[in-house]
């Protein structure tokens, strides 16, 4: 509910004739975004295939298939570069870091299931 409020606001005020070119910080920080991205779809279909668990995620359901989560994965992906395009490069922290953190904390979950079994 939080991540929709965020993405609304972000989308009503950020206006694309202030975005500017992706500083260096920038593109590491959408590195990270991505890679914490892969993570947690690496670690959801892992704990998907190795236990009786089910994912808690609306949008894949309970037992989504490997494709479903990639293909969610690679949309979440797409949609987080396009946001931050919008965003001036000053902002582009305050969304990539808070998405980055969101993913780590789901992957953490993960792995832990995955690890207790």
């Amino acid at each position: 509910m939080l991540a929709r409020a965020a993405l609304i606001f972000m989308l009503l005020f950020a206006s694309p004739a202030l975005a500017d070119e992706w500083s260096n910080t920038s593109k590491w920080l959408f590195a990270a975004t991505a890679a914490a991205y892969l993570a947690d779809g690496a670690s959801t279909i892992g704990f998907l295939h190795q236990t009786d668990a089910v994912e808690t995620n609306p949008i894949l359901g309970k037992h989504p298939t490997d494709a479903q989560v990639i293909a969610y994965i690679s949309g979440c992906i797409l949609l987080s570069w396009a946001i931050a395009d919008l965003l001036p490069d000053s902002y582009r922290p305050f969304f990539l870091i808070p998405v980055i953190l969101v993913e780590i904390k789901a992957s953490r979950h993960n792995f832990i299931i995955l690890f207790r079994r």
